[in-house]
């Protein structure tokens, strides 16, 4: 590893993963997987209902302490950027609101897991998103 890159891990089991250059954690902990959802109920060939969780993209606001509140270990300026890079889908409501596809930071944690995620082309992104 070059000692001149920060690695964040975070103490929670399981694969590390790199979110970003220079930024591994492990896989999202336990506690940020929401407690409560909604479900639909489904008819069962016996008759019966089985809950069904049902599932949607979740906006999130990208505030102060969300990175904190999703007990990931990174920077809210690493999230920030992950999204003007496009690698997580969000967008602005307002000069000061951004908001984003908590589905879609999900699908990127997944996609991190192949060592060969992070092409030069996707390097290249992820640095123009650090310009501005």
């Amino acid at each position: 590893m070059n000692t001149h890159q920060s690695v964040k891990i975070i103490n929670c089991g399981g694969d590390t993963v790199r979110i970003a250059p220079g930024q591994e954690v492990t896989d999202i902990p336990r506690k940020a997987i929401p407690r409560y959802g909604f479900v639909h109920l489904m008819r069962l060939t016996d008759g019966s209902y089985t809950p069904v969780l049902k599932s949607w993209n979740q906006m999130c606001r990208l505030s102060l302490t969300i990175t904190e509140d999703l007990g990931l270990d990174i920077e809210r300026t690493t999230l920030l950027r992950l999204i003007r890079g496009g690698f997580i889908q969000g967008h602005y409501i307002t000069p000061s609101l951004c908001l984003f596809d908590l589905h879609s930071l999900y699908e990127h944690l997944d996609a991190c897991k192949d060592p060969e995620f992070w092409d030069e082309k996707k390097r290249k992104a992820y640095q123009q998103a650090i310009r501005g």
